[in-house]
């Protein structure tokens, strides 16, 4: 199995304040929420954009996977298949977060 978020690297990022952490997953998860709906009505212009936007977001909280589709997506924003990839990793992590912060 995968891993969607690398808690490490985020406790790192928060200094281990478990307060910001859910602060920060939080911020992320609607982010990404946002970033997936305007991937509906995207072209080709609009997935470079949005993929580079959150690549940046997504390292600063570990979800790794999500940067990594991002990238591609950017470097290749007719792709289909990077697309469904990056969807694929939005989905994830941010069903993840919802778990982890319920």
């Amino acid at each position: 199995m995968r891993q969607v978020l690398d808690l490490e690297h985020l406790g790192r990022q928060t200094m281990g304040d478990k307060v910001v952490e859910r602060e920060v997953l939080l911020l992320f998860s609607g982010q990404a929420r946002r970033c997936a709906e305007e991937l509906a009505e995207a072209d080709e212009a609009g997935r470079r954009a949005i993929a580079h936007r959150l690549q940046g977001a997504a390292c600063s909280i570990g979800a790794f996977p999500v940067a990594a589709a991002g990238q591609a997506l950017e470097g290749d924003p007719a792709s289909d298949a990077y697309l469904a990839t990056f969807r694929a990793a939005l989905a994830e992590v941010e069903d993840f977060i919802r778990k982890l912060c319920a």
